[in-house]
């Protein structure tokens, strides 16, 4: 028996939760979304933060039923196919959310799957359906498709890889790194050249490979002005990457805590962001 989602029938025994969390009775690890404390390590995966723990499951009965046979994804693509066909509605929530409308949302390829169509695809899910991104690799290929609760709660479908959130970019204008599907989207809505990590701290390969064949004149990374453990932790990633790049800025936004919030504040976006924020690295003039 390998890894199983928590359940009503086998909850998560760290914290008690029913879905979200994940368990390997066989090796007598759990792998808790919501606490900390007694942990051995812990990850950010495509699934989300994870915390590593011990357990003894010798007086766990693990009952049959919770072990669910994965159904193989035919095609991501055609996963995206599916979930742009989702009655519009699905997005307006979304649309609301992030701004834009739900057609602007298709045109990113993002889109709406159904319980069914999820638990289908051998992935949990506890409410009526999420919301997905694509995640791509630096040839611009589908590798995984991101999960977004209406709660807020991420994950991502059964047998995906972390990949980059991006449309069309060109090389001839700046590009610039954001944290995430829902910032990426809010900036294409603005026309930047825009690149969403996988999550503050993971994507430099990704950005290296795509690089090699986009040239961009110029990368800015905007980072989220968080105040906690992981801000460290997104500079030194950011950091990491500008080492290898020879035009290229990191900064925090002027106003709000990422780029969302600040889009919408200012009613006028330059093309140049980075001029108007507190830069915190750079290497290079363009």
């Amino acid at each position: 028996m390998s890894w199983i989602q928590a359940n009503k029938a086998l909850p998560c025994p760290i914290c008690g939760r029913t879905h979200y969390c994940s368990l390997n009775p066989d090796e007598g690890i759990v792998k808790c979304t919501q606490l900390s404390d007694g942990s051995f390590a812990q990850r950010k995966d495509a699934a989300g933060m994870g915390f590593f723990h011990n357990h003894d499951f010798s007086d766990i009965v693990v009952p049959d039923t919770v072990v669910r046979e994965v159904k193989p994804i035919p095609s991501w693509d055609r996963v995206i196919r599916m979930s742009l066909t989702a009655p519009r509605r699905h997005l307006r929530t979304l649309s609301r959310l992030l701004g834009g409308t739900p057609a602007n949302l298709i045109d990113c390829e993002i889109g709406f799957l159904t319980h069914k169509q999820i638990e289908d695809l051998g992935t949990t899910c506890n409410h009526y359906g999420c919301w997905t991104f694509p995640m791509k690799n630096a040839q611009g290929k589908v590798i995984g498709v991101r999960l977004r609760t209406p709660d807020g709660f991420k994950y991502a479908l059964k047998g995906s890889r972390n990949g980059l959130f991006y449309s069309t970019l060109s090389p001839t204008q700046p590009v610039l790194i954001v944290d995430g599907a829902s910032d990426a989207y809010k900036g294409h809505l603005h026309h930047l050249n825009i690149i969403g990590r996988p999550s503050s701290t993971t994507g430099n390969e990704l950005l290296l490979e795509l690089f090699k064949d986009l040239r961009p004149l110029y990368v800015d990374q905007l980072l989220d002005a968080d105040d906690n453990e992981n801000r460290e932790h997104a500079r030194s990633t950011a950091n990491e990457l500008l080492a290898n790049l020879y035009h290229g800025s990191i900064f925090y936004p002027p106003r709000g805590k990422d780029l969302r919030e600040w889009l919408e504040i200012n009613t006028s976006v330059p093309n140049r962001l980075s001029r108007l924020a507190r830069t915190c690295g750079k290497t290079g003039t363009p």
